[in-house]
């Protein structure tokens, strides 16, 4: 994210900003800045940027499952259905609620539009 979308988003040209993730200080330090025009393009393709982020939260997951058909524990149910609910508080609560109604990208983000914010 740092190096792909961080360098396009508002975030990055604003002076003693932080967006919800943080990321763009560190993309500030690694990143040249890029074309604000271009951030709308993290969710184009089959590999882009969104969805890598959104595989990189559902792995656990799908790490998680096959482990309680090869060896069930009640423990390994809970912390599945921990993280199930972790995810869906993010996607339910944080974003919406929090992160994308006070974000200054949401007229140009692909996450705002498909929320309909």
């Amino acid at each position: 994210m740092p190096l792909k979308v961080c360098p396009n988003c508002v975030y990055y040209k604003l002076d003693n900003s932080l967006c919800i993730s943080g990321l763009n200080l560190v993309s500030r330090k690694i990143a040249k800045e890029g074309n604000v025009r271009d951030f709308p393009n993290r969710a184009k393709g089959i590999f882009c940027p969104n969805n890598l982020y959104i595989a990189r939260l559902i792995a656990p997951i799908l790490a998680i499952i096959p482990t309680l058909f090869l060896d069930f524990s009640v423990i390994v149910l809970i912390i599945l259905l921990v993280v199930i609910g972790l995810l869906l508080f993010r996607f339910f609560v944080i974003f919406p609620k929090i992160a994308c109604v006070n974000c200054r990208a949401k007229n140009v983000c692909p996450q705002a539009k498909s929320m309909k914010l």
